[in-house]
């Protein structure tokens, strides 16, 4: 079978549209910055990178749990810290009411005090953050506790209004992390910061019955069951304070660990997806003079004459 000029010119075509095409394709891989424009581009790449985005945004949503437990706990540390230095003045009151040289207008200024601690305690004790309480477990649409009145609007009981359920949430993959201080663990639970049944520990009924024993001038129940009552809270309240500590010490690491799966995480998608600009520029030079080759060396063929073959 005769070869044509035809056919020899038809046998270029595909070999044009193949470095064309890769040339369209190396340009918009540069302008956009992305080699893997669609899926065909690269199928084990794409599939990478489609890995790698899910578990950024994973990261990424840890990040955001981690952020809002570390608020949670500044806020609980910080109603902690007002109830200890209440705590602490309630202790300096027991001090001035055992004094048998106070008077009875004394008695009263100390027991109306120690009134104010009591609902100072309280409102630190339904401290929210973003509408949530943060003492009442799981129960956040409602203050942890609940102040019971007597006759002249002083507080006579305070009730736990929360359950035991910790608040946990994910930290880094895989890994969730509690991050609330119960108000009470009557209900259940290990440890409760205002008051803690399986330590005997209960911040507001040892300052109800302090300001009750300043009122009745009962010296020796100060002395021997409000003294000791409010030194275990106060040491039991320094435990919650180490306890939030370890919460916000724990945050900072998982934050860390986080950050850096990220850039990790990031730098291998950049490799399976970003287009490394030098290389493509080279290739793209490469076929560029691929393809003026091919055109020249076409050009040659077709510019064939009669004369040439008779030679």
């Amino acid at each position: 079978m005769r070869t044509t000029d035809w056919m020899r010119y038809q046998g270029f075509i595909p070999t044009y549209q193949t470095l064309v095409s890769s040339q369209l394709k190396l340009q918009r891989q540069i302008a956009s910055g992305q080699k893997i424009l669609v899926p065909s581009d690269d199928t084990a790449g794409a599939a990478r990178s489609q890995t790698y985005n899910h578990i950024l945004t994973i990261i990424e949503q840890n990040l955001r749990n981690i952020d809002e437990a570390t608020n949670w706990s500044r806020i609980s540390e910080n109603a902690v810290s007002t109830t200890i230095d209440y705590v602490q003045r309630a202790q300096e009151l027991a001090i001035q009411a055992g004094d048998v040289t106070v008077s009875d207008e004394g008695r009263q200024a100390i027991a109306q005090e120690l009134e104010q601690i009591i609902q100072g305690i309280i409102s630190m004790a339904a401290q929210r953050h973003r509408g949530h309480a943060v003492f009442s477990g799981s129960r956040t649409d409602q203050e942890a506790f609940t102040a019971v009145l007597g006759g002249g609007g002083e507080v006579i009981a305070v009730n736990y209004q929360g359950n035991s359920e910790d608040r946990t949430t994910e930290i880094s993959p895989g890994r969730t992390a509690s991050y609330n201080l119960l108000g009470s663990n009557e209900a259940g639970g290990e440890f409760g910061i205002f008051r803690d049944t399986l330590r005997g520990v209960d911040v507001f009924s040892s300052l109800i019955n302090l300001r009750d024993f300043v009122l009745a001038n009962d010296r020796a129940s100060i002395a021997t069951v409000s003294t000791p009552e409010l030194t275990a809270g106060l040491a039991h309240l320094t435990e919650g304070m180490a306890r939030v500590g370890g919460v916000q010490s724990r945050m900072m690491a998982a934050s860390n660990i986080d950050e850096d799966l990220n850039e990790v995480t990031s730098s291998a998608l950049s490799k399976a997806r970003d287009t490394d600009i030098a290389e493509a520029a080279t290739q793209f030079a490469q076929l560029e003079a691929a393809y003026k080759a091919a055109l020249s060396t076409g050009a040659r063929i077709m510019d064939l004459s009669l004369v040439d073959y008779l030679r």
